[in-house]
């Protein structure tokens, strides 16, 4: 045992320190957690005292040296037997914090009072929290070497400006490798950023059998019925307007997750996001990815998570990153249109769950990942570093950003945004249509205007001016540009938008000093101008594919044009393997079209 004292003492005597013993020895593996509620921490340590003691706690810009005030707030502990030897485990609940406050505090035992400690509550409203993968200390070749991972990753946390203002600290289990050792816990806890940090604590396979772990923390509002292992069993809290379920994924009957969740949801119907956190990983590509165990688990729980309007799912166990795509149920939505841009880190209002493993985040131990592609992974890798993730919550967005500890290079990043949707008001525009989806993004997007109040005219043909319009729209550009064309009314709806396009190269007219703004547009002359306003060229003349029987029917100054946008996927054959690029463009295809074009990678951008 990592502390061999062999004090045969009367309960009297455990309550004061004896001669030769340090306070470090009489109470020691103190650990900070979240509480029911951002307004409240629960606190754990060890101690050589049966009797119960308290945490005293005070805002510190009223502490005189070193001393609490008279009127400090007072946290009584409850204690019980430690599996280690002659120690007590002591939990306290601390209640009333205020947000963005400085606050100190110690730990009492009789006598024997700890170090002052301090912690800062983050600001009201948005918050942000570090997500870690099994630190699992002790699972390496030397304890020493994972403690020094871990206590990198700790620091990264507490110091680097991309986790400023974290909130708390959620770790997906397997914090040691041994789940009765003693010297495991000690690596784990004996940080000082973990007196400031708050940790909520997910059980993992390696802590399971055992009460050991349920001595070492704290946790919210821990069900004594559902998900319960030797470890402890489900638990739950809320932090500003999220709800997170920490469940026991080492129980596998998912009837009593469900009641459980079910149960926690019925009481707090109105949070904005729900966040679940498991050990064993659903969706990863590692060691663990075919288990029967996992398979399972995955068959029962994920269509329980989508049922329940879970948003994200965080996971550990496989020791390797894996981001799934949005998985509506056990399907993967793979369709590059049902995210924000083509490059799939973001996606709006989706309709299914996002699944997140992290790595290893101490890099005690990390596992390869499989030959096999797995079509529900939408980004992967390994790095056989400690990792760490930041998750920054808003009333309209779920942002994801991962970390090599060691450097602090982003390895990825995701996010999830939440829009008000307001169904479009086109009658003309029926909901089994091929460009619903497309005319829906282009009015949530304010790209697209009615032909009148309740109408969309879809087939109607595009003119010039609407076109270049619905571009200056997407643009966002703001600008005033002098205006050159004769036939433009400085009047007119297109006016700005044109003087716009003619002054950053997009369009230069049908003749000098003439637009045509009423004409219908052609699709080559359409995709020259997305092809200038994606690039601010027009892309060197290139053969069309010869699949399309009127290929070389394209104008000489469009080929190049229609060859990029063949590629980007923004235009398609018309039927019949033809382009028809002097045929007109309808608003059904043109709404599809600036979809697709406002998906593409935000760096593919020329600046207009």
């Amino acid at each position: 045992m990592k502390r061999t004292l062999c004090l045969l003492l009367s309960l009297v005597l455990l309550c004061s320190l004896l001669p030769g013993v340090r306070a470090s020895e009489f109470q020691t593996d103190l650990s900070l957690s979240v509480g029911s509620d951002e307004s409240m921490r629960n606190v754990t340590w060890y101690a050589l005292s049966q009797a119960p003691g308290y945490v005293i706690l005070c805002e510190k810009e009223r502490m005189e040296d070193g001393t609490f005030p008279k009127d400090a707030a007072i946290f009584p502990s409850f204690a019980e037997k430690a599996n280690d030897g002659d120690y007590y485990s002591h939990k306290a609940t601390v209640t009333g914090l205020a947000p963005e406050t400085d606050y100190a505090y110690q730990l009492v035992n009789g006598d024997i009072s700890s170090p002052l400690y301090s912690f800062t509550t983050p600001p009201a409203g948005d918050f942000s929290f570090a997500f870690a993968g099994d630190p699992q200390l002790g699972g390496g070749d030397k304890l020493a070497e994972d403690a020094a991972g871990w206590a990198e990753t700790l620091n990264r946390i507490d110091s680097h400006e991309s986790f400023r203002n974290t909130a708390f600290l959620l770790t997906a289990g397997d914090h040691v490798d041994d789940k009765d050792d003693e010297a495991h816990f000690d690596a784990l806890l004996h940080h000082e950023v973990l007196s400031r940090l708050p940790m909520a604590n997910v059980i993992g396979n390696h802590e399971a059998k055992s009460n050991t772990f349920a001595q070492h923390f704290f946790r919210p509002n821990e069900s004594e019925q559902y998900g319960v292992t030797a470890a402890g069993g489900n638990a739950y809290f809320l932090y500003g307007n999220t709800l997170f379920f920490l469940l026991n994924s080492n129980d596998k009957d998912t009837s009593e997750h469900k009641a459980f969740m079910e149960a926690v949801l019925s009481r707090h119907p109105n949070t904005h996001w729900q966040i679940v956190a498991l050990h064993h990983s659903l969706y990863t590509v590692s060691k663990h990815a075919e288990d029967d165990s996992i398979l399972t688990r995955r068959e029962e729980l994920v269509p329980l998570f989508q049922s329940l309007g879970i948003d994200l799912v965080l996971m550990g166990h496989d020791h390797v990153y894996c981001r799934s795509y949005i998985m509506d149920g056990l399907t993967p939505l793979v369709d590059k249109n049902v995210y924000d841009k083509w490059d799939y880190r973001s996606v709006t209002n989706p309709h299914g769950v996002l699944y997140l493993v992290a790595n290893s985040s101490s890099g005690s131990k990390t596992y390869r990942p499989n030959k096999e592609e797995y079509p529900y992974c939408a980004s992967s890798h390994q790095f056989h570093n400690g990792e760490i993730s930041r998750i920054s919550v808003t009333d309209e967005s779920l942002e994801i950003h991962t970390y090599l500890a060691e450097t602090m290079e982003l390895l990825d990043s995701f996010a999830i945004y939440r829009r008000e949707e307001s169904p479009h008001p086109f009658r003309d525009v029926e909901e089994h249509a091929w460009y619903h989806r497309a005319v829906q993004y282009g009015y949530d997007h304010d790209l697209l205007k009615g032909t009148g109040a309740n109408s969309f005219s879809p087939e109607l043909s595009t003119t010039r001016g609407m076109f270049v319009t619905m571009l200056y729209r997407l643009s966002g550009n703001q600008k005033e540009y002098p205006l050159t064309f004769a036939d433009v009314s400085p009047h007119a709806y297109y006016a700005k938008a044109v003087a716009w396009a003619a002054s950053c190269g997009i369009v230069y007219g049908v003749d000098e000093g003439h637009f045509a703004p009423d004409a219908p547009i052609t699709r080559e002359q359409l995709v020259t101008m997305l092809s200038r306003y994606h690039s601010g060229d027009t892309p060197d003349s290139a053969a069309v594919p010869e699949s399309y029987s009127d290929g070389k029917s394209v104008s000489s100054y469009a080929r190049g044009a229609m060859a990029w946008a063949l590629d980007a996927g923004l235009i398609v054959g018309t039927g019949k393997n033809r382009l028809d690029p002097q045929g007109t463009a309808t608003r059904a295809q043109v709404a599809q079209i600036l979809m697709c074009l406002n998906k593409l990678p935000e760096d593919a951008f020329h600046s207009t």
